[in-house]
């Protein structure tokens, strides 16, 4: 039997597991700005700020409009 490490993993269409610094990353923002992005409240603002810029630096390096993503 393989182990978790020499495991292979052929449904990527559903899912994939993440990369550790994309997790990372998840993780700093859930804890900073974990507001609904919908909301006015301060929480709302900070999460829908973070967002946005975000979008913004996936729209830049796929070099795509930001409404695009």
């Amino acid at each position: 039997m393989a182990s978790a490490s020499e495991d292979i993993y052929l449904d990527s269409c559903a899912t994939s597991p993440p990369r550790s610094g994309v997790v990372e990353a998840m993780s700093e923002v859930q804890t900073m700005a974990w507001g609904n992005p919908s909301s006015l409240h301060r929480q709302g603002l900070a999460a829908a700020e973070v967002l946005e810029r975000c979008r913004w630096r996936i729209a830049s390096q796929l070099n795509s409009e930001i409404e695009d993503v």
